[in-house]
């Protein structure tokens, strides 16, 4: 997208520290976001679970 511009502003050596900063980044918000959807999921999965259970017993009684 703007690398052009990047390379004229600053030195490859900066341009590639900034590249894989920001990949670092990126990849610690991924793992992050991965992490609570995993929980956010096992959370609803349970709860689901739990009303699904409720209700059959209701219908057992």
């Amino acid at each position: 997208m703007g690398s052009s511009t990047v390379k004229n502003i600053f030195p490859s050596t900066l341009e590639e520290k900034f590249h894989e900063n920001s990949g670092q980044i990126s990849a610690r918000r991924v793992a992050i976001h991965h992490a609570s959807v995993v929980l956010f999921t096992k959370t609803a999965n349970s709860t689901v679970q739990n009303a699904r259970n409720h209700v059959a017993g209701k219908w057992d009684r």
